[in-house]
């Protein structure tokens, strides 16, 4: 699904490290209604005197498990929603600067889970965005230069060997990915570290990447897998410096088409001649 709204865009500038789109993002979202799947209708809940005492069954709305944390999916746009929930579900649509105020203080927020560039958004953000706008150039610096928050990087080559198993005839499906890499990335505030993987094409198709990356997410998926698809462009190549491939393309030598027609016609010239 193409991503058409403001705040998407914004978010797809941050990741391409476009300078000051990680400030517009948090400043666009912090005046921005966002949609939150629910159960039902919504009750009526107080202001802020129920931060830390709320929880989101109370509010009725829809959460998932996501590596352990328990996540509530928001999205920017309704047909994102819709599309995460593969139906036209219930829905609350909340300014997100009032949202920070009801949910309790162990919740992460995943803004546009389905998309191609999403936000995990968590419990230490949250509390540093209920400050509002003058918050965001600590949140940013704190971010780092790339919009991330700082992480621990473990490579290995016995590093989740049942996914690696999961992904290998995935990664058999194109002759244009020439290597992949998985390493375990913890981000700061994170319990729990993600099987992130890493992928260099030579060339590639937007089509093909897409459906590829569909493929990817639909194997990982149990994983929480994190998926880098531009190795070799220079963005996010540092998460993957030390790792050692384990999945490498084997380059097969095309014979000359020329070379194989004399082998046949030397063959029948000797059958003929014998």
């Amino acid at each position: 699904m193409e991503q058409t709204n403001e705040i998407a865009k914004l978010l797809n500038d941050a990741a391409d490290d476009k300078p000051g789109a990680a400030e517009a993002f948090f400043e666009l979202l912090l005046r921005s209604d966002i949609y939150i799947p629910t159960e039902g209708q919504v009750p009526q809940t107080n202001t802020a005197s129920e931060i830390g005492k709320s929880h989101v069954d109370d509010l009725g709305f829809v959460t998932v498990s996501y590596e352990g944390q328990e996540c509530l999916p928001i999205f920017s746009d309704l047909n994102y929603l819709y599309h995460w929930a593969e139906r036209e579900i219930p829905y609350s649509k909340k300014s997100f600067s009032s949202l920070l105020w009801l949910v309790g203080n162990n919740l992460w927020l995943y803004l546009d889970s389905n998309q191609e560039v999403g936000k995990e958004i968590s419990a230490w953000e949250i509390s540093l965005l209920r400050k509002g706008k003058d918050a965001i150039a600590e949140l940013v610096a704190a971010s780092g230069d790339n919009g991330l928050l700082s992480v621990e990087v473990e490579i290995g080559s016995d590093l989740y060997p049942e996914l690696k198993r999961k992904l290998l005839p995935v990664l058999e499906l194109s002759k244009n990915l020439d290597e992949a890499f998985i390493v375990a990335v913890k981000e700061d505030g994170s319990e729990n570290s993600k099987p992130t993987l890493g992928l260099k094409y030579s060339q590639i198709t937007s089509a093909e990447r897409q459906y590829l990356r569909d493929e990817f997410r639909l194997v990982g998926e149990d994983y929480g897998l994190v998926i880098f698809d531009d190795l070799g462009s220079g963005s996010n190549d540092n998460l993957f410096t030390d790792a050692t491939p384990f999945f490498i393309r084997q380059k097969v030598k095309n014979t000359p088409r020329k070379s194989i027609f004399e082998s046949i016609s030397r063959v029948l010239k000797k059958k003929w001649t014998a």
